[in-house]
């Protein structure tokens, strides 16, 4: 429906629509819609998720030209803007304290299983003498627990922690 909205307005010659304007390190991002589309049909409180999703692409591509801005989220007239800007920070902070938490869970993870295939590495070398069949299967094991660790540490972490920054940046922005 927003995207819908703002096709709409290319097509009237509201260009401006689609375009963020910077003035003095502020990025406005306009959000064009009435309540009713912004908000999801079965709760008021909750944002739509179309709405929320196009602020995020919005968010993480201008934190990509420049990550010092300011979001500055400019929505239709005729809207209580500090209303709809409060929904949407009550929102976006009850998920950020969830990929929070999932950083953490993930941090621990890998702690976890670096520890664990450390000790099945050392077990390994200690076993090269004696099996050599089993110290090799276990060697084998000890680098899969090793790289699933350097997996989360090097793949799915950063990847997370863009998105937070990301929700942070929407938090922190002025709904005007």
């Amino acid at each position: 429906m927003i995207l819908k909205d703002i096709y709409k307005h290319l097509r009237h010659g509201r260009s401006q629509a689609m375009i963020f304007e910077s003035i003095d390190g502020v990025t406005v991002i306009p959000l064009c819609g009435s309540e009713k589309d912004l908000f999801s049909f079965f709760n008021s409180k909750l944002p739509n998720m179309e709405a929320l999703d196009y602020l995020r692409t919005a968010s993480s591509n201008i934190n990509n030209i420049n990550k010092t801005c300011k979001l500055k989220i400019k929505i239709d007239e005729g809207l209580d803007s500090k209303s709809v800007g409060q929904r949407y920070r009550d929102f976006i902070a009850f998920q950020i304290l969830g990929k929070s938490r999932k950083e953490l869970k993930l941090n621990i993870t890998a702690l976890i299983l670096i520890i664990i295939g450390s000790m099945v590495l050392g077990l390994s070398y200690i076993f090269t003498g004696y099996l050599k069949l089993f110290a090799d299967t276990v060697n084998i094991f000890g680098w899969v627990i090793v790289w699933e660790a350097a997996d989360i540490l090097i793949f799915k972490r950063p990847d997370l922690m863009k998105e937070i920054v990301c929700d942070l940046r929407l938090h922190d922005a002025d709904w005007d």
